[in-house]
C-alpha cells in the first residue's frame, strides 16, 4: 500500500502540471478490460484496450481520452498494471483521481458457461456517481464479434456516431497521415535487410501531422537563431546536420512554445503520443508514413526518389528535389538521415498497436539512410542508430504532431 501511495503522489505531480493537462477539455480515463476469463482466450488483451479506447475517442471527441496503457508509456512504466493492482472501480477510480481525470471508464468482460458478456460503466469520479452504463452485452467469443461488441457498447454510453467533425487545420508544410496498419519490418527476401527488421502487424490508431520535408536551415534559424550545419553554404532550403537527438527535441519544444502549444518534452522525456505539441515521430510512425501503402523496400527507384551516395556529389541538396511518396512526403530515403523518438531495440514478437519503443537504451533510432550511405541503408524498413548525443553532418529530422 505504502508503494502505491507513493506511485500516486508521483502521478499526481506530473499530471497536473500546466504543462501536462489541458484545464479546458474534460478527460477520460479508460480502464483496462477487467476479466476473470483465462489468458488464453485474451492473449492479445493490449489490442481489445486498444479498441476500445479508439472507440470512445470516435464517439466522445469533445474529451481528452486516455488509455491505463498511453499512461504506462508516459510514466515509463513497464509494469504499470501489475504495480497499480487495479482489478476494481475504486481502484481505477483512484487512479484517475491521481492523474486529475475528471471521468472514468470501467469495463467488465465476463464468461457464464459458454456464453460472455461485456459491460461498460462511464463514471463521473469527482461526484462518484455512475452517469451511465451500456446494456450486458451477450456475444459469441471471437476477436470479430468482440469488436463489434465494444462499438455497440460505447454507442450504448455515449449515443452512437457523432457528426463528423472539422478536419483538422494542417499547420503549414506539414502533411495529415490517417490511421491504418501496416506490416513493419522487412520480409526475408529484401536485399541488404537486417536481422533487426523482423516483420510484424502494427497499427497506427491516431492521425498525425508530419512535416512534408525534412526541417532545413532556414527553418532552423527562424527558430533556433543559429545554423549548425556542416554544409551551411548549401543554404536555407538545404536540409540542417549537425544536431543531435536532443537538439532536435529542443527544435520542437521551441516550435510549441512559438506556437502557444504543449511542450512534448520534459528534460528529454516523452509525454506520450496524447501530447498536443509537436514532437518527433515514432520508429512506427516514420516507416508507416514513409512507406504510405508501399510494400517495397522503397516507394520508387532509388535515384528518382533520394540523394545517396551515387548520385548526391558527397553533400546535402535542397528538400523536395526528388519525387516525393503517395502522400507527400520527400527525402524520407536520403539527404540525410533523421531522427526518431524511439531507443533503438529489438522488435516484440505479435502485433502493437502505437508503440513507442523501448522504456530505455543507448541509441535513438535514425531512419531513411543519406547522401553519404549506400542503397542497403536506403530502404523504408532499415534501421540504425546514434548516441544521442552525437552531433553528425548525416543528421536531421522532420516533426510530427499527434493530430487532435
Amino acid at each position: 500500500m505504502r508503494r502505491y501511495r507513493l506511485m500516486s503522489v508521483f502521478l499526481a505531480v506530473f499530471y497536473l502540471c500546466p504543462e501536462t493537462q489541458a484545464a479546458e477539455q474534460k478527460t477520460i480515463l479508460v480502464g483496462h478490460i477487467q476479466t476473470k476469463i483465462k489468458a488464453r482466450k485474451l492473449k492479445d488483451r493490449d489490442f481489445f484496450d486498444t479498441l476500445l479506447t479508439t472507440a470512445i475517442r470516435v464517439a466522445a471527441p469533445k474529451y481528452s481520452v486516455t488509455s491505463m496503457g498511453d499512461l504506462a508509456s508516459q510514466l515509463e512504466f513497464e509494469h504499470l498494471r501489475e504495480r497499480m493492482g487495479c482489478d476494481t472501480q475504486a481502484c481505477l477510480a483512484e487512479i484517475a483521481g491521481s492523474t486529475g481525470a475528471d471521468f472514468v471508464v470501467f469495463p467488465k468482460l465476463m464468461q457464464r458457461g459458454k456464453r460472455f458478456y461485456f459491460q461498460i460503466t462511464f463514471i463521473d469520479r469527482k461526484r462518484s456517481r455512475v452517469v451511465s452504463s451500456s446494456s450486458l452485452l451477450k456475444f459469441e467469443w471471437s476477436g470479430e464479434s468482440f469488436e463489434a461488441i465494444i462499438e455497440k457498447a460505447v454507442a450504448d454510453v455515449f449515443g452512437g456516431a457523432p457528426a463528423p467533425s472539422p478536419a483538422p487545420a494542417v499547420p503549414n508544410g506539414y502533411m495529415l497521415i490517417q490511421p491504418g496498419s501496416f506490416m513493419m519490418g522487412s520480409p526475408s527476401s529484401e536485399s541488404g535487410r537486417d536481422n533487426d527488421e523482423k516483420q510484424h502487424r502494427v497499427t497506427i490508431t491516431r492521425p498525425f501531422f508530419l512535416k512534408a520535408t525534412e526541417v532545413t536551415q532556414g527553418e532552423w534559424n527562424a527558430v533556433m537563431g543559429s545554423n549548425p550545419s556542416k554544409f551551411s553554404s548549401c543554404g536555407d532550403d538545404c536540409p540542417v546536420e549537425k544536431v543531435s537527438w536532443y537538439d532536435a527535441v529542443d527544435y520542437v519544444n521551441a516550435l510549441s512554445r512559438k506556437e502557444g502549444l504543449e511542450q512534448c518534452y520534459h528534460f528529454g522525456r516523452f509525454k506520450g503520443l496524447s501530447c498536443k505539441g509537436y514532437r518527433l515521430p515514432t520508429e512506427a510512425e516514420w516507416e508507416y508514413a514513409a512507406r504510405a501503402g508501399s510494400t517495397e523496400a522503397r516507394y520508387g527507384d532509388l535515384n528518382s526518389i533520394a540523394w545517396y551516395n551515387n548520385n548526391s556529389g558527397r553533400k546535402t541538396h535542397p528538400v523536395g528535389e526528388k519525387k516525393p511518396n503517395a502522400w507527400g512526403l520527400f527525402d524520407m530515403i536520403g539527404n540525410v538521415w533523421e531522427w526518431t523518438n524511439d531507443w533503438q531495440g529489438d522488435y516484440p514478437d505479435g502485433a502493437l498497436s502505437d508503440p513507442v519503443g523501448r522504456k530505455s537504451g543507448s541509441f535513438r533510432v535514425r531512419r531513411g539512410g543519406c547522401w553519404s550511405f549506400g542503397v542497403k541503408a536506403c530502404r523504408a524498413a532499415g534501421r540504425a542508430g546514434n548516441d544521442p548525443d552525437v552531433r553528425g553532418k548525416h543528421l536531421g529530422f522532420r516533426p510530427a504532431r499527434t493530430a487532435h
